[in-house]
C-alpha cells in the first residue's frame, strides 16, 4: 500500500515537472528572435549613441533601441529610442555632454 502511494506521488511529481518545462523549452531566445527578424544593435563611433535595426520583421511589428548610458562619475541611466518600422534605424543619444557614453545597447520589438 505504501509503495503504491509512493509510486503515485512520484508519477504525479514527474508529470508536474514535465508540464513546467514545456513553456521554458518553447520560449524563443533573444538570439533566435534577433536572427528571425534580422535585428542588430550597435553604438556610434564616438560611443555616445545607441542604434538598433530589424530588417525582416512583419509589417505589424516595430523595433526600438534601449540604451544604458554612463557618465564620468559612474552614474547610469536607461534611455529608449523611437519605435520604428521594418528596415528603419531607432537611435538614441545618451546626452549632449561628451562625458556621457553608451555602456550597452540592445534592440527590442513588439506587435504594433
Amino acid at each position: 500500500m505504501a509503495a503504491a502511494r509512493r509510486n503515485r506521488t512520484l508519477a504525479a511529481a514527474a508529470v508536474g515537472l514535465s508540464l513546467l518545462a514545456i513553456p521554458l523549452a518553447s520560449a524563443p531566445s533573444t538570439a533566435a528572435a534577433a536572427s528571425k527578424y534580422g535585428c542588430s544593435s550597435w553604438k556610434s563611433a564616438d560611443g555616445r549613441t545607441g542604434h538598433a535595426k530589424c530588417t525582416s520583421m512583419p509589417s505589424h511589428y516595430k523595433a526600438q533601441v534601449v540604451v544604458r548610458c554612463v557618465d564620468y562619475r559612474g552614474k547610469e541611466a536607461t534611455v529608449e529610442g523611437p519605435w520604428v518600422g521594418n528596415g528603419k534605424t531607432s537611435s538614441r543619444l545618451c546626452s549632449e555632454s561628451p562625458n556621457v557614453g553608451v555602456l550597452w545597447q540592445y534592440h527590442t520589438y513588439k506587435y504594433w
